[in-house]
């Protein structure tokens, strides 16, 4: 038990000694349940925190979700783009250029992969001639010039 535990303890006490019937109708008394509720609150937030910082580095599920029923390949006939594939049976994930007519937005946590689909997305649209809007946050050079290579390789 530590110094904050402690004074959780001795606010709870004042609140069970501001009940007694010694106190009725005095302000100070009604000002010292503060406390309690102070220390109950302490108490309260140590026993969630543990509970809700719960992480199982343990155990592993390993197991891979099916993919969806497959969609007829768009690349074959460049009325697409290939966003990967599926890691179950190795089929490609091809987008229809009509679900690609609205906005798209890419998001994830840092390091996930989020540039890397967007280099390789932009690729493709590049090389079958079409246009693009590229935002990124946090563009860094290396970035701009990977783009930039990339519209010089393909003659644009």
């Amino acid at each position: 038990i530590g110094k904050k535990d402690a004074w959780a303890l001795a606010s709870i006490g004042a609140g069970v000694l501001s009940t007694n019937p010694l106190f009725a109708g005095d302000p100070h008394a009604l000002a010292a349940l503060a406390l309690p509720a102070a220390g109950a609150s302490w108490f309260a937030w140590k026993r969630a925190r543990d509970w809700l910082d719960l992480t199982d580095t343990k155990s592993r599920e390993g197991f891979v979700l099916p993919s969806d029923a497959p969609t007829e390949e768009h690349m074959l006939e460049s009325a697409g783009l290939r966003f990967g594939y599926t890691r179950d049976d190795n089929r490609p994930v091809d987008i229809d250029d009509n679900l690609l007519m609205r906005h798209t937005a890419v998001v994830g946590q840092s390091g996930v992969g989020k540039t890397t689909l967007g280099e390789f997305l932009l690729w493709q649209q590049a090389a079958r001639g079409g246009g693009f809007i590229f935002i990124d946050a946090k563009l860094d050079s290396k970035t701009r010039n990977r783009m930039g290579y990339m519209m010089d390789v393909l003659g644009r």
